[in-house]
């Protein structure tokens, strides 16, 4: 599915496209795990097969207030330790299915918010 852009978001790194098995950001074709800020992308984030409260320093880096988990094609959710931490540390968060993450990312990244996408299984 391709994802139409507004030009008054230039500059902002967005998802362009997805598709089964990956997503296109800048032109470039991607797959899961990645990070992406409307600043960053992080393309070679490398979270364990559990998700742990270790794999969100690149978050914590970026100084995002909001996180969005594209997790395929259904939520499913990380461990309790981990949205405690989020909770505990003031960082949102909302765990979707990566085709509404990725329409709620580029969204909430036109409009210049501090969120990052965690896209951690295929699109």
């Amino acid at each position: 599915m391709k994802i139409s852009i507004d030009s008054a978001s230039a500059g902002v790194l967005l998802i362009q496209a997805y598709h089964q098995g990956h997503v296109v950001i800048n032109g470039q074709r991607l797959s899961a795990p990645l990070l992406l800020t409307p600043e960053r992308l992080l393309p070679n984030w490398s979270p364990a097969p559990e998700l742990c409260i270790a794999d969100l320093q690149p978050l914590r880096e970026l100084q995002v207030c909001t996180v969005l988990f594209g997790t395929g094609p259904k939520p499913c959710f990380p461990s309790a330790e981990v949205l405690r931490h989020l909770e505990s540390s003031g960082t949102g968060y909302e765990v979707m299915n990566t085709a509404a993450a990725c329409r709620s990312y580029n969204v909430l990244a036109s409009e210049r918010r501090r969120v990052a996408i965690a896209l951690l299984a295929d699109p």
